[in-house]
C-alpha cells in the first residue's frame, strides 16, 4: 500500500490508477473523484460525462444541467426544441407541419401536414419561380456584361483605326507638299536658264552700228 500521497494524475492503494485528464488539479487518492471540479464541458464526479451540446457556457459539475442555446431544450439541453431540426437545432420545421413541430434529425413533420396535396404543389411551384427568375436574372446580367465587353472592342478598335487613318492622310498631305514643291523648283530653274538663253542670243545678234556702217 502507498503511504501518504500519489504522484500528480494517479491514484489508488499502490498509485497505479490514473486520474481522468478532465479532473482540474488532479484527484482523490482513494476513490478518484475530481475533489476540484471539471474542466469546462465535462460533469461527473470524475467528470467522465460530456455537458449538452446545446448548454451555454457549459454545465452544472455536479447534475449537468444548464442554460439552453435557442431551439434546444431538455435538462441536459441536448435535444432540438420540438418545431426545430438538425445537428445544431437550428433549422426551423417546414410550416405545413401540423402544430409545427418535426423529427429532430429529417426535419419530416412528426404530426403529418395542415394543408392539402394541392396547396403543397403550389408552395413548390412559388420556389420553382423563384429559382427560375434569379436563374433568367443571372444571365441577363451575364448577356449585359458580354455586350459592354464587346462595344468596348469595336470603340477601341474604330478610335485606333480613326488614329490610323489620319496619320495616314498627313503623310500623304506632307508628301503632297514636299513633291509640289520640289516641281516648283524645276519649273522655275527651267524658267531662269531659258530666260538666261534668250539674253545671251540677244547679245549675238548684230548691233546696228555694223548695220550703219555697211549702208
Amino acid at each position: 500500500m502507498c503511504e501518504g500521497e500519489c504522484p500528480a494524475g494517479k491514484y489508488g492503494d499502490r498509485c497505479e490508477r490514473f486520474c481522468n485528464l478532465y479532473c482540474k488539479n488532479g484527484c482523490n487518492k482513494y476513490d478518484g473523484f475530481c475533489n476540484s471540479g471539471c474542466t469546462v464541458g465535462k460533469f461527473g464526479a470524475t467528470c467522465l460525462y460530456t455537458c449538452g451540446a446545446g448548454c451555454i457556457s457549459g454545465c452544472n459539475q455536479v447534475n449537468g444541467s444548464c442554460s439552453c442555446k435557442f431551439g434546444w431544450q431538455g435538462h441536459y439541453c441536448d435535444e432540438c426544441s420540438p418545431i426545430y431540426y438538425g445537428p445544431l437545432c437550428d433549422r426551423l420545421c417546414s410550416p405545413v407541419c401540423l402544430n409545427g413541430t418535426c423529427f429532430s434529425n429529417n426535419g419530416l413533420c412528426k404530426e403529418g401536414c395542415n394543408t392539402n396535396l394541392y396547396d403543397i404543389q403550389r408552395i413548390e411551384e412559388m420556389n420553382q419561380a423563384s429559382k427560375s427568375i434569379s436563374n433568367s436574372a443571372f444571365y441577363v446580367v451575364i448577356a449585359v456584361l458580354l455586350i459592354s465587353v464587346i462595344l468596348n472592342i469595336y470603340f477601341i478598335a474604330r478610335n485606333i483605326k480613326q488614329t490610323f487613318n489620319k496619320s495616314q492622310k498627313l503623310k500623304e498631305t506632307r508628301r503632297h507638299k514636299n513633291s509640289t514643291r520640289h516641281v516648283n523648283t524645276i519649273v522655275n530653274d527651267k524658267v531662269e536658264e531659258n530666260t538666261g538663253y534668250q539674253e545671251l542670243g540677244d547679245l549675238s545678234q548684230p548691233s546696228h552700228y555694223e548695220e550703219l556702217k555697211s549702208m
